[in-house]
C-alpha cells in the first residue's frame, strides 16, 4: 500500500508539474497581455491628452474668434452710426444751402422785378409824352394848315 500510495502521490505530483507549467504559460500569456494592454493604455492616455490640448486650443480659437467677431460687430456699428451723422449732417448743409440760395433767388426775382416796374413806368411816361408832343405837332400842324389855307396868296399857290 504504501507503493500505491507513493505512486499516486507521484502521479499527483506530475499532474501538479504539468498543472504549474501550464499555468507558467498562462501568466507568461497574462503577463503579456497586461504588457500589451498598459502599452494601449499609455497610447490612449497620450491620444486623450492630445485631444484635450487640441480643443483646448479650438476653445481658445472659438473665443479668440468670438471676440474678433464682436469687435468688429461694434467697429460696424459704430461706422454705421458715424456714417448716419454724416448723412444728417449733409442733409441739413444741403438743405440749408437751398435755402439760402432759394432766398437769395427770390430776392434777387424781387428786385429784378422792381427794375422792371421802374422801366416801365419810365417807358410808359417817355410814351406819353411823345404821344403829347406828337398831338402838339399835329395840332400846330392843322392850325399852321387852316391859317395859312385862309391867307389868300397862299391860296392862288397852291391851287
Amino acid at each position: 500500500m504504501a507503493f500505491e500510495e507513493e505512486n499516486t502521490v507521484r502521479t499527483e505530483i506530475e499532474l501538479l508539474k504539468r498543472d504549474v507549467s501550464s499555468m507558467a504559460t498562462v501568466i507568461d500569456k497574462l503577463d503579456v497581455t497586461i504588457d500589451k494592454l498598459t502599452e494601449v493604455s499609455n497610447g490612449l492616455n497620450r491620444m486623450i491628452t492630445v485631444h484635450e490640448q487640441q480643443i483646448t486650443k479650438n476653445e481658445q480659437a472659438d473665443r479668440e474668434l468670438f471676440t474678433l467677431i464682436e469687435e468688429r460687430r461694434k467697429e460696424a456699428s459704430e461706422n454705421y452710426e458715424i456714417l448716419h451723422k454724416r448723412i444728417n449732417t449733409v442733409k441739413e448743409e444741403t438743405e440749408e444751402k437751398i435755402r439760402v440760395s432759394n432766398e437769395s433767388v427770390m430776392k434777387e426775382l424781387k428786385i429784378l422785378r422792381e427794375h422792371q416796374e421802374e422801366h416801365h413806368d419810365f417807358m410808359h411816361n417817355r410814351m406819353v409824352s411823345l404821344e403829347k408832343w406828337k398831338w402838339f405837332v399835329i395840332g400846330l400842324a392843322t392850325a399852321a394848315g387852316f391859317i395859312i389855307a385862309q391867307i389868300p396868296a397862299f391860296k392862288s399857290l397852291l391851287g
